[in-house]
């Protein structure tokens, strides 16, 4: 690990509390100075930056703080952090951990161990959710089985799972991958900069598998999410505006939502995915991007929209995609009784507590174990190939 050096950039706006802790999470989980943690303040909200500087006054020298100029929209921030990141020392690896996204104890140590054989690959990984949107009910964590395997994956396939409105947690999007600097530097040479567009973390995925032959995907939780009451993401598949959304709308440099997705008017997590891919394929020049499936685009908005709070925006958005030639066919329906069994199943393996801290607290902390002998859908993405071994490097460029 000794060639490794990792920049990990918290991007965060009016979420102090939440980024503080995010740092928190990382000086847990490794304690050693080849990981440095970026920091970038883009609040509106002054006594938010007030409540970082304090904290900030209390860390070591492995975190540093950062501001723009001047609030920026979200892709411009991302841009903004990432560049001082590349900038501001002689880092090898980047990731983004977002203000609502915390690392395990110890897995930062696993995840430098396999760069230190993979250096030249991309490598992803994955998290699992505590659902707390609701905080009057009980705070649900559920941690999803995982095989624990490391696996190569080839772009192509994960393009055309996603042509088919497929988006497993392996997909790349930065905020649950670790990049090389070489590749960065490749997509600031073809594209001007590492993130465009509207959502920067799938817009940094589409790019990654459009030059990117193949990545390495290790498939254990490594990261916590949660906050969902605070997430964009989360208020649009609920169908609700936060006052983060908003602000997130209102901020979208010049970009029109999802325009480019075959039905821009859906406002759903999936469609704002289908712009990413969209935008990726109409400036690609490799022709890894099949064209999107509108059936299976159909029905997964209008599962997405069957998943709203607010029955008369699900009753508009069906009518939309009703007008638009959309009728639910038994495919529909048997994908929704599957999902539906899916999510019983899982249940069963879900945590309750009183208080998202308490919920935090556990899961940061817990093992998940391993289930290796459980069907993984990830085995069938790609080749499974062996752990490092230490001294030795197993990596193949990509780039």
């Amino acid at each position: 690990m000794k060639n490794i050096r990792l920049a990990i950039v918290i991007p965060t706006r009016n979420r102090a509390a939440l980024a503080a802790q995010s740092v928190e999470s990382v000086l847990t989980s490794y304690a050693g100075d080849d990981v440095g943690v970026i920091i970038s303040d883009n609040s509106t909200d002054i006594s938010e930056s007030v409540i970082l500087d304090r904290y900030f006054s209390s860390v070591g020298s492995r975190v540093q703080l950062i501001r723009p100029m001047t609030p920026l929209g979200m892709t411009a921030h991302w841009n903004f952090a990432i560049d001082y990141a590349m900038s501001a020392a002689p880092y090898t690896h980047f990731t983004v951990l977002t203000d609502r996204m915390l690392f395990k104890v110890n897995c930062i140590k696993h995840i430098l161990s396999i760069l230190s054989s993979f250096q030249n690959d991309v490598l992803s990984y994955t998290y699992d959710r505590i659902h707390d949107a609701d905080t009057s009910c009980p705070i649900i964590y559920r941690p999803l089985p995982r095989s624990g395997d490391l696996i190569r994956i080839e772009s192509e396939r994960l393009l055309a799972m996603s042509a088919h409105m497929s988006f497993p947690s392996c997909l790349p999007r930065m905020l649950n991958s670790v990049s090389p600097r070489e590749h960065l530097n490749k997509l600031k040479i073809r594209f001007a900069k590492v993130f465009s567009s509207i959502a920067p973390d799938f817009n940094f995925c589409y790019r990654t598998l459009d030059i990117c032959k193949s990545f390495v995907y290790y498939d254990r939780a490594v990261l916590i999410n949660y906050s969902q009451g605070r997430s964009n993401g989360a208020s649009f598949a609920r169908g609700v505006m936060t006052r983060d959304s908003e602000d997130f709308m209102k901020n979208l440099d010049g970009n029109r939502l999802n325009e480019c997705s075959p039905l821009p008017a859906v406002l759903t997590v999936g469609n704002s995915i289908v712009h990413e891919y969209c935008i990726a394929k109409r400036l690609s020049h490799s022709g890894k991007f099949p064209e999107i499936s509108i059936d299976a685009y159909m029905d997964f908005l209008a599962a997405e929209v069957l998943q709203f709070e607010d029955a008369h925006v699900t009753s508009e958005s069906l009518r939309l995609l009703r007008r638009y030639g959309w009728k639910p066919r038994l495919q529909f329906h048997l994908a929704r009784w599957k999902s539906k069994m899916v999510e019983i199943i899982l249940d069963l393996c879900a945590r309750k507590f009183g208080t998202v801290k308490e919920a935090v607290s556990y899961a940061c902390s817990h093992t998940t174990p391993v289930w290796a002998w459980f069907p993984h859908p990830s085995r069938g993405y790609g080749l499974k190939i062996p752990f490092p071994v230490p001294g030795k490097n197993n990596g193949h460029s990509n780039l």
